[in-house]
């Protein structure tokens, strides 16, 4: 007997963002994508609910699926680039650091590089001072990899 294919899309955005099913959140990291890249400025509606709660675009950097890790990297990087300066300022202190454990030291060469590139958006945006104290704790790590991962982001 065949299974169905659940259609997780009729699910509200954030409950996607969280869900345990990892190809939920995967389509919501596209959606949120799809949204920021289409969003008229900087002050959209869509950029709201990651500005007043930061710790969603954390949990989207880290995400155990290193899949929809890598989709989630995508809609980070829109959100950067889209959100500007405000979105930059008010996610930085919780989603910098997330992306030197998991995203510099991930096995993928995709989420690495958009590892870096977000980490570049945030200095681009803000000022590189503020974004290197964020890594700096990551160089006394205890996994050779990080340590690894965020000097080569530094350089």
């Amino acid at each position: 007997m065949e299974q169905e294919e659940v259609d997780y899309s009729k699910l509200p955005l954030e409950e996607r963002i969280v869900h345990k099913v990892w190809k939920a959140r995967q389509g919501a990291y596209e959606e949120l994508y799809k949204t920021f890249t289409n969003s008229p400025d900087e002050n959209s509606e869509c950029f709201q609910p990651f500005l007043r709660n930061p710790e969603l675009l954390r949990k989207i950097v880290i995400d155990s699926n290193v899949v929809a890790q890598e989709s989630g990297l995508n809609a980070l990087l829109a959100f950067l680039e889209f959100g500007g300066t405000n979105a930059c300022i008010k996610t930085r202190n919780a989603v910098v650091p997330s992306i030197c454990e998991k995203g510099l030291s991930s096995s993928r060469a995709g989420t690495k590089q958009k590892s870096i590139d977000a980490l570049l958006w945030y200095i681009e945006l803000d000022t590189p001072n503020v974004v290197i104290e964020l890594i700096i704790p990551s160089l006394s790590a205890k996994l050779p990899k990080l340590v690894s991962a965020a000097t080569k982001a530094l350089t």
